[in-house]
C-alpha cells in the first residue's frame, strides 16, 4: 500500500510537465493542419476571428488547476505520519505546479 502512494504521488509531482507537454503538442498539430501541412505562412482560415482564435491560445481556466494541489496536500497529510517521503514529493509536485503555471500563464494562454 505504501509503494503505491509514493509511486502516484511522483506521477501527480510531474504530471504538469506531462499536461503542458500534451496541449502544446495538439495546439500544434491544429496549426500545422490549418498551415496546410508545410511550413509556410499560408493559413485556411476565412476570418481574423478564426485566425485569433486559432493562434492564440486557450483561455486560462482557474478551477481545473486547484485539484492536483488539493489532492497532493490531502494525500501527503493523510499518509505523510506513516509515510514520511510523502511531504517532500508533495513540496516538489507543488512547486513543479507552481513553476509550470507561471510559465504558462506568461507565454501559452490568452
Amino acid at each position: 500500500m505504501g509503494r503505491s502512494i509514493v509511486i502516484v504521488m511522483i506521477i501527480c509531482s510531474i504530471s504538469p510537465y506531462i499536461e503542458i507537454a500534451v496541449e502544446l503538442l495538439i495546439l500544434k498539430i491544429f496549426r500545422w493542419m490549418d498551415s496546410g501541412c508545410s511550413q509556410g505562412q499560408k493559413t485556411k482560415c476565412t476570418s481574423k476571428f478564426q485566425y485569433i482564435e486559432l493562434y492564440s491560445g486557450p483561455v486560462y481556466l482557474m478551477e481545473n488547476r486547484y485539484n492536483p494541489i488539493i489532492v497532493q496536500v490531502y494525500v501527503s497529510f493523510m499518509y505523510g505520519l506513516f509515510i514520511p517521503i510523502l511531504f517532500p514529493i508533495a513540496f516538489l509536485g507543488i512547486l513543479n505546479k507552481y513553476f509550470v503555471e507561471k510559465l504558462t500563464l506568461t507565454y501559452y494562454y490568452r
